[in-house]
């Protein structure tokens, strides 16, 4: 291939009402990716909704989650060598390092 290929991560979890919107952006990111040139390279990670597991047993999962989230990125990332990445992701604060 002799374009350069772009990550794009996104969670997409249809039973959240915070990420449900996030398929249209996704599809916006990978219009414009291809529109400079590059070719997308999609791939899905997991999404969790905190409300639904609040005030339950359940919420030990809700951090745990993002460190997985973070590490299935990083892992996919530097696997497959793109030239950069971009994450479509929803959370209030968000950080990820992928160095």
């Amino acid at each position: 291939m002799a374009k350069p290929q772009v990550g794009v991560s996104s969670v997409r979890y249809e039973g959240n009402t915070c990420n449900i919107h996030l398929l249209l952006l996704f599809e916006a990111i990978h219009e414009g990716v291809v529109a400079v040139g590059m070719v997308p390279f999609h791939f899905n990670i997991i999404g969790v909704d905190d409300a639904i597991s609040m005030g339950t047993k359940r919420m030990c999962y809700s951090l745990q989650s993002r460190d997985l989230i973070v590490d299935s990125i990083k892992a996919v990332n530097d696997i497959t060598c793109t030239l950069e990445l971009i994450c479509v992701l929803l959370w209030t604060t968000s950080t990820i390092n992928l160095s």
